[in-house]
C-alpha cells in the first residue's frame, strides 16, 4: 500500500525543503509547481537555458541548483543525445505544440515531454521539460511479452518440443 506524506499548510510537499508561501492563497511559484513532481522537471528558455529546476533533477544530475540556471540543459547530455533533445525542443517551438519521446539512454528508458510555454505575443517564449524514468515499466513489459509468448508455446506443442523452443525464447532474450 502506498503512503505519502501530508505536510504543514503552506508547504508543497516533502520535496520543498523548507520554503513556505506567505499566502496559501498566492499562486505557487513555477519552481513550487516543478518540485511538486517526483520526477525530473525543468523550465527552459528557446536556447535551451535553465530557468527554473525541480529537485529532483539537481538529486539526478548531482548538482545543486545554482549550478544549472543560466546554463544550457544540452551541456549536461552527451552529443548524439543532445543532439536528438535540441531536435525535440525545435520541434514543440516550430509546431507550438507539446513533443513526446521514449528512448534508451545509459540503461535506462525515459520517456521526455517537451511542452512549449507563450509569450503575450503568441510566440513560445519557454518551454518546461518533464522527463520520467520508465525502466522498470519496460521491463516489466518485457517480461509479459515473454511470459506470453511461453504461455503460446505451452497452449500449441506438444510435450517433446515444449522445452526446446520455451529454451530458445529464454536464449534469445
Amino acid at each position: 500500500m502506498a503512503t505519502s506524506k501530508i505536510t504543514q499548510p503552506g508547504r508543497t510537499g516533502d520535496k520543498a525543503r523548507g520554503r513556505k508561501n506567505k499566502n496559501p492563497h498566492e499562486n505557487p511559484s513555477s519552481r513550487d509547481l516543478l518540485d511538486a513532481l517526483t520526477e525530473s522537471a525543468f523550465l527552459i528558455d528557446t536556447d535551451g537555458i535553465f530557468l527554473e529546476v525541480n529537485d529532483t533533477l539537481t538529486d539526478r544530475l548531482g548538482k545543486k541548483r545554482g549550478e544549472l540556471i543560466g546554463k544550457s540543459c544540452f551541456e549536461f547530455i552527451s552529443g548524439e543525445f543532445a543532439d536528438s533533445r535540441i531536435q525535440l525542443t525545435r520541434q514543440a517551438i516550430e509546431e507550438k505544440r507539446p513533443v513526446r519521446v521514449a528512448d534508451l539512454r545509459d540503461g535506462k528508458y525515459l520517456d521526455t515531454n517537451v511542452c512549449p510555454m507563450f509569450g503575450p505575443d503568441g510566440s513560445v517564449d519557454r518551454l518546461v521539460v518533464f522527463i520520467k524514468d520508465i525502466t522498470s515499466w519496460k521491463r516489466s513489459e518485457h517480461e509479459l511479452m515473454l511470459i506470453n509468448r511461453v504461455a503460446a508455446i505451452l497452449l500449441t506443442r506438444d510435450g517433446s518440443r515444449m522445452y526446446s523452443d520455451i529454451l530458445s525464447i529464454l536464449l534469445d532474450e
